[in-house]
């Protein structure tokens, strides 16, 4: 993944989570009230993020907020200062928690298929096909993953306890963004719903399912 594309990722996953209340250990709204009381000598407001999602690396457990070459970049504070609080301001357009799971998987996937460079005092990206051939990538609507997960993994759990499905194993070698193994989540997830709604007695003490 491009460099500068990589700390975009892992700024919105960080706003998502924030919006659908999953902890991060602080917001980035309080990560730029804490760097605004630093009465002298302020670091650079992009290395506190830098740290803030290094910091997230082993809780998360999964690379996406792992070292990366976006951290030697060097990013003015004041845009930095002007995007958090525009974003968490209330009148704010952007709603995090109303995004699908799946959409910076589709952002990555059409990002490669683009060259971004540096002319002048501006930075541009460029389409460049050849890229996206070279490395296989095809961006797949959410229909048509919808449609092949039912068909197939959809036929293999239908009916099936939660005892049954946890012997089940699924691999997508290829899996991209994961837009395919995110579905078949979903899919086991509701699966699992379906069968404890069917069959209440099995249900543990506490849980409060409805149809």
């Amino acid at each position: 993944m491009n460099a500068s594309s990589e700390f975009w990722t892992e700024f919105c996953l960080c706003a998502i989570c924030e919006d659908r209340d999953i902890d991060t250990g602080r917001t980035l709204e309080n990560l730029l009230k804490e760097w605004q009381e630093i009465a002298t000598a302020k670091p650079p407001f992009y290395s506190r993020l830098v740290r803030h999602f290094n910091s997230l690396d082993e809780s998360f457990n999964g690379a996406l907020f792992s070292p990366h070459e976006s951290e030697k970049l060097s990013v003015s504070d004041e845009y930095l200062v002007n995007l958090i609080t525009d974003l968490s301001s209330e009148d704010s357009p952007y709603l995090f928690s109303t995004l699908p799971v799946e959409i910076l998987g589709s952002v990555y996937e059409r990002f490669i298929g683009k060259r971004v460079y540096i002319k002048g005092h501006k930075v541009k990206a460029d389409l460049k096909p050849e890229l996206r051939k070279a490395e296989g990538v095809y961006y797949t609507p959410r229909f048509v993953v919808n449609f092949i997960v039912n068909r197939t993994v959809g036929r293999l759990v239908r009916g099936k306890s939660p005892k049954e499905i946890s012997k089940l194993r699924f691999i997508d070698p290829s899996c991209g963004s994961g837009s395919f193994l995110l579905r078949v989540f979903e899919l086991l997830c509701e699966e699992h719903l379906r069968w404890l709604i069917q069959n209440p007695s099995q249900q543990k003490s506490g849980c409060l399912l409805q149809r």
